[in-house]
This record gives C-alpha cells, sequence and structure tokens, in this order.
C-alpha cells in the first residue's frame, strides 16, 4: 500500500530528543495521567454533572429503556447502538456513562500519539501531540459528555492507527475504511477529515486501488449508518446555508485558544524556519483548516463541538513546530488559562453564576421585574416573554429589523444557560450573538431567585 516512512529523512529524531522506546510509553502515560486527573478530579464534582438534551436520549439506550431506530441527525442511530452496546458489558449508570466518555477519550489521544510516532519516527512530536489534546478545554470538556463528539473523534483515531500499521494492505484499507464511515455515521459532518486521510494516503504512496477500497469501504458504512436517517429526516441547516455562512464565516471563537492569528503565525513559521522541501505539508494543512471552517460555517448552528476533530489537524501542526518548545508553549501560554475559564464556566450552578455576574458588572442596578418595553431575548422561565424569542430569531437582520420596529429595541437577557459550559452549546449560541451584534450591559435583573444580566443589543 506503501513504502516504509523513513524515505523522508528531515522526519528523523534530533539526537538530543531520542529517547528509548519504554521511555516514550513512560512518558505517554505520564500524560495521559495528567490528562486524567484535569477529566476526573480538576473539572470537580463530576458525580453531580447533567446529561442534558439529546445526552439524555443516549442515556435511555444505554439503560436498555428502548431499542435503537431509525432516529435522526440529533439522535444518530451509530450512536444509539453504541451505547446499546455499551449497556451490556457495564453498569447502567451516569457514573459509568460518564468513565466509558473518559475512557474513550483519553485512548483517542493514545491512538492519535502513536500514530504520529509511526509517520514520523520521532517520539517527541508525538507526546507533544498527547500533551496538547490531553491539556486541550475542548477535548477535556467533551471527554466528559456522553454526547457524539468524542467516539467519532476516536474512530477516527483508530483509523490512523490502522493506517499507519504495517499489516496487510487490503485489510488495512478495509479497516481504516469502516473506522472512518462509523466516524461519519455517528456525525455526518466529520466527513470533512476524509481529507486527512487522503492526504496521508498520498503521503504514504497509496496504490490507486487500494485508495479507491478505502474511500469505497468509508461511503458504503457511512450509508450504512445514516441512509435511512437522512431520507426520513430533514438535515438541520438545509437551505440556511448562506445565512450560516455569513453570520459564522468571520467567526473564530469555537477554535479557542487558538484563532486565525495561529494560522498567521503558522505561515510565517513555515516560510521563516521550515525547508522548502517541506512547505507542500505544512500549507496542505493550512489549507484543510481554512477548508474545514467554510465547511463547518455553512451549519446554522455551528459550534465549538463541530471543530473537535480538526483539532487533530492543528495540533499536530504545533506538535511538529521547531524550536522543541513551541509545543510546550502552546500549553502554558494559550491552554492552561483557557482551562481555568473552563473550570469557571463548567456546569456551574445558578448561585456560581450570580457571583461570577457581579465580579464582573459591579455598577450595575438591580430590577426586580422586567418592565422595559424591548424585546427580550430568553427562552427560560422565568425571564421568557410571549412570544418566546431565542437566539434563533436573531439570526437573520431582518428579523432584528422587524424586532426593533414592532418593539421599539432589543435586549438579551444573558442567563446561567448562556454563562455555563454545557453540552447544550447555548454558550456557543451566546458567542455568536456578541459576535453579531453590538451589546451593551443595562441592568442586572434578578425574579423569583433567578438572574440574568440584561445587555441592549444593536446592529
Amino acid at each position: 500500500m506503501f513504502q516504509n516512512f523513513s524515505h523522508h529523512r528531515w522526519l528523523s529524531e534530533p539526537s538530543h530528543l531520542q529517547m528509548k522506546r519504554h521511555s516514550y510509553w513512560a512518558l505517554l502515560a505520564a500524560v495521559l495521567l495528567i490528562g486524567a486527573w484535569i477529566r476526573i478530579w480538576g473539572l470537580g464534582s463530576l458525580d453531580e454533572i447533567l446529561f442534558e438534551g439529546h445526552e439524555a436520549n443516549y442515556l435511555i439506550y444505554y439503560r436498555h429503556l428502548d431499542q435503537p431506530n431509525v432516529g435522526d441527525t440529533a439522535n444518530y442511530p451509530a450512536m444509539q447502538w453504541w451505547w446499546y452496546l455499551w449497556g451490556f458489558v457495564t453498569p447502567k449508570t451516569n457514573g459509568s456513562a460518564l468513565f466509558i466518555s473518559i475512557g474513550v477519550g483519553l485512548s483517542s489521544i493514545v491512538l492519535m500519539a502513536e500514530s504520529l510516532r509511526r509517520l514520523t519516527h520521532r517520539t517527541w512530536p508525538a507526546l507533544m501531540l498527547g500533551l496538547l489534546l490531553s491539556t486541550h478545554p475542548l477535548h477535556t470538556a467533551w471527554s466528559t459528555s456522553i454526547y457524539n463528539v468524542m467516539p467519532p473523534f476516536f474512530f477516527i483515531g483508530l483509523g490512523l492507527f490502522f493506517l499507519t500499521s504495517q499489516m496487510q494492505n487490503t485489510l488495512r484499507s478495509i479497516l481504516v475504511g469502516i473506522c472512518l464511515g462509523v466516524a461519519i455515521g455517528m456525525r455526518i459532518e466529520v466527513g470533512v477529515i476524509g481529507l486527512v486521510f487522503i492526504g496521508l494516503c498520498l503521503y504514504l504512496r497509496c496504490t490507486a486501488r487500494h485508495v479507491i477500497l478505502l474511500m469505497l469501504v468509508t461511503g458504503l458504512t457511512a450509508l450504512l449508518l445514516t441512509a435511512q436517517t437522512l431520507f426520513v429526516n430533514e438535515i438541520p441547516g438545509s437551505g440556511e446555508h448562506l445565512l450560516a455562512l455569513a453570520m459564522n464565516l468571520s467567526l473564530d471563537d469555537y477554535w479557542a485558544p487558538y484563532s486565525v492569528l495561529m494560522l498567521v503565525y503558522l505561515s510565517f513559521h513555515v516560510v521563516l524556519f521550515e525547508p522548502r522541501n517541506r512547505w507542500h505539508f505544512w500549507w496542505s494543512g493550512i489549507f484543510y483548516l481554512l477548508a474545514a471552517h467554510f465547511f463547518l460555517s455553512s451549519f446554522n448552528d455551528y459550534g465549538s463541538r463541530h471543530t473537535v476533530p480538526s483539532l487533530l489537524v492543528l495540533l499536530t501542526m504545533c506538535a511538529m513546530m521547531r524550536p522543541w518548545w513551541v509545543a510546550p508553549a502552546c500549553v502554558v501560554v494559550l491552554q492552561l488559562p483557557a482551562l481555568s475559564e473552563l473550570y469557571e464556566r463548567y456546569q456551574i450552578e445558578p448561585e456560581d453564576f450570580a457571583v461570577q455576574i457581579t465580579k464582573e458588572y459591579p455598577n450595575l442596578s438591580i430590577d426586580t421585574a422586567y418592565s422595559e418595553p424591548c424585546a427580550l431575548i430568553n427562552e427560560n422561565q422565568p425571564f421568557a416573554q410571549e412570544p418566546v424569542l431565542s437566539h434563533f430569531n436573531l439570526w437573520e437582520t431582518d428579523e432584528f429589523d422587524r424586532l426593533t420596529r414592532v418593539y421599539g429595541c432589543v435586549n438579551w437577557c444573558m442567563d446561567w444557560n448562556d454563562w455555563r459550559w454545557s453540552s447544550l452549546g447555548v454558550h456557543d449560541r451566546a458567542t455568536r450573538l456578541k459576535h453579531l451584534y453590538q451589546t451593551s450591559p443595562v441592568s442586572h435583573l434578578k425574579i423569583n431567585g433567578n438572574e440574568c444580566v440584561l445587555f441592549r443589543l444593536h446592529r
């Protein structure tokens, strides 16, 4: 299927970073322990984690309260079967489901780090990729969720693990295709990562026959898992792709703690520090990140959960940058502060939110009733108005203009659902709202023990 990896001499390990195999595995185990500590103890009361929204649906199958069915794109059949099968071999409790998710997330780190080591014959980038993934706030948060984010990420890692193995060519193509197809079957937009697999096949000098086989197996597996669902149900955001692009294309917050500045830095790094015979690898990675952002931006409810698979490419590039200290610097300067912010927002209670907003907006007047004539954007009681208006009402500026004409002004009531991190993704929608409109704080609203910050929205 491909020739030996060593045909690229520039991939050899610098002498001062070379290490024996047992030392590499010992250090990788230490990296995983760091990741486990961050996920199990660092985030606090995991026994009190709420499985909300679509997660609650998957718990039903895990507990065998229902049989897997056609479902929809918010309740993928492949994910139903994933949790239904786990229900046969583990206790059907929330704690068991949580530790399965954490274990799957940590396993994905091992698979991807070892794949990079095999691909490059360099242990330092592999360890740095493991460290970057272990400490990245998105990977951390979604590893403690039973939503369909970490399972497809795991199967991407498993596919890379098979792709970089030395097994028989045809078997390898079939296994890689199955893994990638299952990942797509669990979350359709993951298919964009197929560009990475095709690029790796070209790099590894795969034969055309095996590339075609891989693509056929991937397509058939994904089709088998999703065809009936997509035939029966409408794909979310259908017919709104241009509107979604207008909203999301300039929004890089979902890649935090990295941003478009990271792509600028990568571009300068390639030109200044990488030899010309390596440029095509780096430019291909940068092109993929731009293409993935463009593709994902066409989904109207685009959020940070959609960027997790593409983190593999971004963090791999960070791990492979020279000098050796660039990757540790990314961890210390970018990811650890972002982890600290995640801790502040991670599934916090309303009482914690009240403390946070008092600190951040100490000079706001306190109101005990909403008396302004403005339209109020909030769908949670006791703040919601009739008719209920949500973030979705402000995706189109025409709707904002209509609300302004009817009510005179538009206010957004930022409550604890907007503030906290949860698998519901409401915080991502709040981020988009701040990106689309100018916000100015009006008052601190307290009703029946519930609190929010009122913002006036302007175009």
